[in-house]
């Protein structure tokens, strides 16, 4: 694809991304997608084919980016177990903070019930199996519970990030805190990390 088609199809994606993220699916319109785009909207067609094909390749374009964002969380080793709760809460919440749109299409597509099959089972195989090992070692070592599963520990501080944006107005109207101030999430971060780890009883 030559240069100026590339650009094209990029800015028709980065709009749909956004339209997608605002409205979901159903509520997305593509003339607002073109508008924002810069682009005659029949180019839209050209390239992805209809509005199912571009909303695809921004769910797609949307789970690069997250996996390419979590590169980093390959290079922690069995020696960081002790850190591993906090650098996967501060690693997510960080990606949600940057990149709203992600936990935005999230939230439509359960709520539309649109499969993400596809999207996911990139995302939770090798990095979660990397994870996966290092809990293991931090178990042995005491760090971790070792009733609690991998799987219930990678669900409590992915839902803490996620939640914490996806419900960020209303949790600050139901708790009078700013939870878009830094030292707020601050404070809740270090607080939860506080209730998550273990508490190792006196003899």
């Amino acid at each position: 694809m030559q240069q100026r088609a590339q650009e094209s199809r990029q800015k028709i994606l980065n709009a749909g991304i956004e339209e997608f993220a605002l409205h979901g699916f159903h509520g997305a319109k593509i003339d607002a997608i073109a508008d924002q785009a810069g682009i005659n909207k029949q180019r839209i067609y050209a390239y992805f084919k209809n509005k199912d094909g571009l909303f695809e390749a921004a769910l797609s374009s949307s789970f690069e980016r997250l996996l390419q964002y979590e590169n980093v969380l390959m290079r922690l080793t069995t020696d960081q177990a002790h850190e591993l709760t906090e650098r996967i809460v501060r690693h997510y919440m960080t990606f949600h903070q940057q990149y709203p749109q992600f936990w935005r299409l999230l939230a439509w597509c359960n709520l539309e019930q649109i499969d993400l099959e596809s999207g996911v089972s990139r995302i939770d195989g090798d990095v979660f199996k990397h994870l996966r090992i290092i809990y293991k070692e931090g178990q042995s070592q005491g760090i971790f519970l070792k009733d609690v599963s991998f799987e219930t520990f990678i669900y409590m501080v992915t839902a803490l990030s996620f939640f914490y944006f996806s419900n960020m107005k209303t949790m600050s109207r139901s708790l009078q805190l700013d939870f878009e101030q830094a030292n707020v999430k601050e404070q809740i971060i270090t607080e939860v990390l506080r209730q998550l780890e273990v508490q190792v009883p006196a003899i």
